[in-house]
């Protein structure tokens, strides 16, 4: 910068900082010989509440002996920074001097402020007013102009400064002050007032922020001056949250700006703030509450504090709807729900989490109540809403069909499940549930089992028909299953006597009472009066049963696949027909060990292979059940104590055309009688109870005696029973499903 070059300085933006030159009004020399020599400190306040960067600042004192000028000899001033000023400054031409700040230094703080001292400017002869030129470099230039006054008045402030301009609360500061012309001076401050020489200092220690007027008096009356002493307070310039109303958790923003401050936190929880100047925090209030910012600066007494309060609302469930809420089976319905203040909602069962608000298209195979949890505050709160599907599935989920030939690994695609026992959760196969709840068992809450039928025959419920003698005795087939007359309990084998009377022999027994041939005393063999009933205590078979074959119980678990296909009876699948019309033979078989072609029955021959018996490579047997129970696999169930011992359902085919046997689909059973749970007895009439004696006159006569030991008894060694053991029944037809 040249010389009285003051061209362009309008152009530059505005200067981002503060400047106040002190004094600003100055007296001008009298002669060449009789100088006026004054001290100017210039303050630099940054109030623009943020940190500003800057490379340099530029100041220039007009150089000349016009009005316009300000001194005369640039060479008499001696700049300087003022204490605590981490500033450099030196002459960088005629009247021009040049601040930088120090290495790792960029610039102002916000609320920083410095000072630079310019001793022994000597002012010119010409009163009038002149301009100290000031450029700030930083990312572009900005300017300004201080206004100093020259006046002849023999009553002038010459100098007027402060070291350091800013202190830490509780700290200290110079102040040095030269006059003339003065015959009094009051220095006054924070309602403070204290007379001083006219040439002097005076140590003040600041609080905060304050401003300090010199005021002095002579024959020209008075004048003043002030300067202002900057303390380094911590100030908060703003402190916010967004939003102010909140779901419990949130989450919310805070959000502030502070001035001069060494560290900073926010109540609750006592979390230190970074980075201290600005900056934001997220919070997840779980209560409505207040949180306080307290900003810490350097010094004593300074601390500020904001409060913002945050409201936590109550979490509210608006609407839960299904539209429509009866649909038919495959059609869809729209479940539409609106919370408020919610932190999180789940709808169940199939659809989870969801957004505070939405719909969703589902598309239930069976009634459905839809469940939606809303959480938050004064949650969880609940709302429910149901669906009803008009069935129009030929067969309701829960049905039990038997299947003739090995388990496919595509069953459960097609809707179906083996009759294994297992459990289930209720929420993943919930149509299943409705139908069968836990009348088969449950392992425990959320779960349910299948039916287990593998190894038994099927029985219906005895209800009201007494058909069932033991109905009220049944027991639980698995933990937590029905007993007693219901649906799902279980009931072993039982024997009773048969209808035509099991007859038996027996010998070496003589019960009739006997006399010698003359009439001599005798002392006959003694009996019993009454009859004598006697028990059954070993042999029988293992179980009582009927003639049965192995079939794989399966039941309808869902109306609809994965497809969108309705659930239906798969290939292989056995039907109880109670009519005397035949089924439509391109779809449905009678059970009576024909032959069938894999080039006729494709499906059919894939699914039960020679699992009843075969003629050859593709000609089979379908399963012959006339006269048969259905008994389901016993697949380990170890319900069938015989089941290793099957036999092949035609016996008559020649080797490896026979047909399954053992444990396997297709195996044949005959009919056994086992010993009975409660004892068989029976009755034998006058049994005798000791020895004859002997013939008084010592002839030898035939007498009754007793075995030494006992006698069993075979009781098929005799007469009587039925021809087969056989439960109650009732006669069908059986089908197979063919395509």
């Amino acid at each position: 910068m040249k010389k009285d070059d003051d061209s362009g300085f309008d152009e530059y933006p505005p200067a981002r900082f503060r400047y106040v030159i002190t004094p600003a009004v100055v007296p001008v020399s009298e002669s060449t010989s009789k100088l006026s020599r004054v001290t100017w400190m210039i303050a630099v306040y940054n109030d623009t509440g943020t940190a500003q960067s800057c490379k340099e600042i530029t100041f220039q004192f007009p150089v000349g002996p016009l009005s316009g000028d300000l001194i005369t000899d640039p060479g008499s001033i001696d700049p300087g920074p003022a204490l605590g000023t981490e500033w450099s400054i030196r002459k960088d031409g005629e009247g021009v001097f040049l601040a930088i700040p120090n290495t790792g230094n960029d610039g102002l703080a916000a609320g920083e402020s410095i000072a630079f001292i310019f001793r022994g400017a000597t002012i010119n002869e010409i009163p009038g007013s002149s301009t100290v030129m000031v450029r700030e470099t930083s990312d572009q230039p900005r300017s300004l102009k201080l206004d100093v006054v020259k006046n002849e008045a023999k009553l002038a402030i010459t100098s007027f400064t402060a070291n350091p301009i800013q202190v830490d609360p509780g700290e200290s500061t110079r102040l040095d002050w030269t006059a003339t012309g003065a015959v009094s001076a009051v220095l006054s401050w924070s309602g403070n007032s204290e007379t001083v020489s006219t040439d002097g200092f005076k140590t003040l220690t600041l609080i905060d922020t304050t401003p300090v007027t010199l005021t002095i008096s002579g024959a020209g009356g008075s004048v003043w001056q002030t300067i202002t002493l900057s303390v380094l307070r911590a100030k908060i310039l703003s402190f916010s949250v967004e939003p102010k109303v909140v779901a419990q958790y949130g989450p919310a923003t805070l959000r502030w700006k502070i001035q001069n401050a060494t560290k900073a936190t926010v109540d609750p929880g006592g979390v230190d703030v970074t980075p201290v100047e600005e900056g934001s925090l997220e919070i997840k209030p779980a209560n409505s509450l207040q949180y306080v910012l307290e900003a810490r600066g350097a010094g004593k007494q300074n601390d500020d504090s904001r409060v913002v309060f945050i409201n936590v609302e109550s979490v509210q469930i608006q609407s839960l709807t299904a539209s429509p809420e009866t649909i038919d089976l495959r059609q869809p319905t729209i479940i539409a729900w609106n919370t408020a203040w919610a932190t999180s909602v789940v709808i169940e069962p199939d659809i989870g989490t969801v957004g505070t608000s939405g719909s969703i298209s589902v598309n239930p195979q069976c009634d459905t109540t839809y469940k939606l949890t809303a959480t938050g505050l004064a949650g969880p709160i609940f709302k429910t809403v149901q669906v009803k599907v008009r069935q129009t599935s030929l067969l309701p989920v829960g049905t039990i069909k038997a299947f003739a030939g090995p388990i496919p690994t595509e069953l459960e695609l097609l809707g179906w499940m083996v009759c294994d026992g297992r459990a289930l959760a209720s929420k993943d196969f919930r149509c299943l549930h409705n139908s069968i709840g836990t009348a088969y068992g449950t392992t425990g809450e959320g779960f349910f089992n299948l039916p287990d039928f593998r190894g038994v025959f099927l029985r219906g419920v005895s209800d009201a028909s007494e058909r069932d003698p033991n109905r009220a005795s049944r027991t639980a087939s698995k933990q937590g299953s029905a007993v007693g007359n219901k649906v799902g309990s279980f009931q072993e084998y039982g024997t009773a006597p048969p209808k035509n009377p099991f007859r038996m022999g027996y010998s070496n027994l003589d019960i009739s009472r006997v006399s010698n041939d003359s009439g001599c005393q005798s002392r006959p063999a003694s009996y019993t009066d009454s009859d004598q009933w006697v028990e059954a205590a070993s042999g029988g078979d293992k179980e009582s049963r009927p003639d049965n074959k192995y079939v794989y119980y399966i039941i309808k678990y869902k109306f609809v696949t994965e497809a969108n296909n309705y659930v239906v009876p798969p290939v292989a699948s056995i039907v109880s027909y109670a009519g005397v019309a035949k089924l439509d033979p391109a779809k449905w078989l009678p059970c009576d060990g024909r032959k069938v072609t894999r080039n006729d029955q494709p499906a059919l021959v894939a699914a039960i292979g020679n699992s009843h018996g075969d003629a050859g490579p593709d000609e089979v047997h379908l399963p012959d059940y006339r006269g048969y129970f259905l008994r389901g696999v016993d697949g380990a169930s170890h319900r069938d104590p015989d089941a290793g011992e099957r036999g092949p359902p035609n016996p008559d085919g020649p080797d490896g055309r026979k047909g399954n046997k053992g444990d396997a689909v297709g195996s044949r059973q005959a009919w056994a009688t086992g010993l009975a749970h409660n004892a068989l007895t029976t009755n034998f009439p006058r049994l005798p109870r000791d020895n004859a004696g002997e013939q008084v006159d010592g002839s030898l006569r035939r007498l009754a005696r007793l075995n030494s030991g006992s006698t069993a008894i075979d009781l098929t060694g005799g007469s009587g029973g039925d021809e087969e053991t056989r439960p109650r029944n009732m006669s069908v037809e059986w089908y197979i499903r063919v395509a």
